[in-house]
């Protein structure tokens, strides 16, 4: 196989897996979060290497991703950002919608819900402006969307500064891990990394720094447990943090490449397509499935919460997968619910000269 179709099928490839990472983020929990306490229960490892660590890196691969296709694209400003209100912001409003009609119902229906309470937070919730969105994981597209915004200049610059543009973005999302416009200052350090690595035509991680990535990533996480109950520097932790992200989206990508042309890599292209409805998705359709599942399960802390723990995202991918089924017939549907993409189930983009960002 080709360098270049190799490495598309790689991104097919890394969308999917990474998507269904970021969902261990998300699981319902039951309580009001994870274990904080550096012990090493089952609940607390599980947490900790299947979202801490595979999960929160997977977003920081998707941005790289982003980037690399970005540089490459042929179309003028005005056209690009117009395609990417349709395909992030207007998702962003929809799936947003949807959740708060959720947390709406369940209120009805006698839950608890923390619903928004002035026309402020409902602005809030369903734009991501000023605050974190009602389907939290969407605020990923409201950065990106605002990174893409100024995606002229950071060409620009890249082109100009070559790796002192990224060593700056790395920097600054390191002392400025948060602002009131762009709220994960670490979407714009991976976007610039991404924009970096295709202007230099670097796809392909050799396998000394692989294990260079793979001995940090285990020392990182030894590291996390051992902090959980320390207080550390700040800006220490946050180096240690972003150095994680790197270490682990480096050998996801470095897997993702490998598998690229087998019959798994094959498998896996397949159902990409529904990858962007996925990730939109699985945060209401897991409060949806807990009603029923949870009262089985349990909560965190119970003997059978692991498991639980382990299945949902697996749900969340079926369930998905059954929707695609359904909608098959129906074209404009499938764009509605999945930012304008067809969900055409065994029918991946791999080969095709797309410049839109892969991630989510």
């Amino acid at each position: 196989m080709r360098t270049a179709e190799r490495t598309s099928q790689a991104i097919e490839i890394a969308r999917i897996t990474c998507i269904f990472f970021v969902m261990y983020v998300h699981v319902v929990s039951g309580s009001s979060g994870f274990p904080v306490t550096g012990q090493f229960s089952a609940d607390d490892v599980l947490f900790r290497v299947f979202a801490t660590t595979l999960g929160q890196a997977s977003v920081p691969l998707l941005t790289v991703l982003s980037g690399w296709l970005a540089y490459s694209t042929t179309k003028a400003y005005p056209e690009m950002l117009r395609g990417k209100v349709g395909r992030l912001v207007v998702p962003l409003i929809l799936w947003n919608a949807v959740m708060l009609l959720l947390m709406v119902a369940h209120e009805l229906a006698g839950g608890r819900e923390d619903l928004p309470r002035t026309l402020r937070d409902w602005f809030t919730a369903l734009s991501g402006i000023g605050g974190k969105p009602a389907n939290i994981p969407l605020g990923f597209l409201r950065d990106l969307f605002l990174t893409f915004a100024i995606f002229p200049l950071l060409r620009w610059i890249v082109d100009k500064w070559g790796p002192f543009a990224v060593l700056l973005a790395f920097a600054f999302t390191i002392i400025v891990p948060t602002t009131p416009v762009l709220q994960r200052t670490m979407i714009l350090a991976f976007f610039t990394l991404g924009l970096w690595l295709r202007s230099v035509e670097i796809s392909k991680i050799n396998s000394k720094t692989v294990a260079l990535c793979a001995i940090w990533a285990v020392t990182s996480l030894s590291y996390e447990f051992w902090s959980l109950a320390t207080t550390e520097p700040a800006a220490t932790s946050r180096l240690v943090l972003v150095a994680d992200r790197v270490a682990i989206a480096g050998i996801m990508w470095a897997l993702c490449y490998r598998i690229a042309g087998t019959s798994l890599g094959q498998n896996l292209t397949k159902i990409s397509p529904i990858a962007f409805f996925l990730f939109c998705v699985h945060f209401p359709l897991f409060r949806v499935l807990a009603v029923p599942l949870q009262p089985i399960f349990g909560e965190l802390g119970e003997p059978l919460f692991p498991i639980y723990f382990m299945i949902q995202p697996i749900l969340g991918l079926i369930a998905c997968f059954l929707i695609a089924k359904v909608v098959q017939p129906y074209v404009s549907l499938q764009k509605i619910l999945n930012g304008g993409r067809p969900m055409t189930l065994g029918n991946s983009r791999t080969g095709s000269k797309r410049s839109e960002p892969v991630s989510p």
